[in-house]
């Protein structure tokens, strides 16, 4: 027997609709979404291999529970702007795959194809933006290293460096996660 969902009643008319940049936010299954205009990162923890979707763009992944390690593979189809957040909290590796035909631009050089970024500090993170070309720019905090090979450190310019904080700050504050000062946040340049 197939089970027929029931239509999701959206809230509608001057007292139930959102304002100018309000969105809905799930409340979960069975309950009803809610006007938000806070930022929302739908929070997955991996402890194997997996290969992340368009879909999740926007997300936050961490390794939370991992015994070893951890690969997380972007997707090879992402668009320009499509990004994703990588939180290392289990001290294993945590590795990030630019997938088979695409690099990271780490401290404003592009690094090989194919070759993964890998931290196992807990609370080191890479925030990952596609360029639409199959390549990442990648901000981060910590130490991490290109596939068998340690990277140095590089900071932008004060303008870029100040806008990149405040945009994080503000998605860790509203996730309730450790805020960091310009001086503790490394910064790969923004490739245009």
């Amino acid at each position: 027997m197939v089970q027929q969902r029931k239509p999701l009643a959206i809230p509608t008319g001057d007292a139930d609709a959102g304002t100018q940049g309000e969105h809905l936010l799930s409340l979960g299954p069975g309950k009803l979404p809610v006007w938000s205009k806070e930022a929302h990162w739908d929070t997955q923890h991996k402890t194997a291999i997996y290969t992340l979707t368009r879909r999740e763009s926007g997300s936050l992944r961490t390794n939370l529970g991992a015994t070893g390690t951890v690969t997380l593979t972007l997707p090879s189809d992402a668009v320009k702007g499509d990004v994703f957040w990588i939180h290392v909290l289990a001290a294993y590796d945590l590795r990030v795959d630019p997938g088979d035909s695409g690099a990271f631009y780490i401290n404003g050089a592009k690094q090989a194809d194919s070759k993964y970024i890998v931290s196992a500090s807990i609370n080191d993170w890479v925030l990952a933006v596609a360029d639409g070309s199959a390549d990442w720019t990648v901000f981060k905090s910590g130490t991490w290293q290109v596939e068998s090979a340690s990277e140095s450190t590089t900071t932008v310019e004060a303008d870029m460096d100040e806008r990149v904080v405040n945009y994080i700050q503000k998605l860790f504050e509203f996730n309730g996660l450790l805020v960091f000062t310009p001086e503790e946040l490394e910064v790969s340049r923004w490739q245009t």
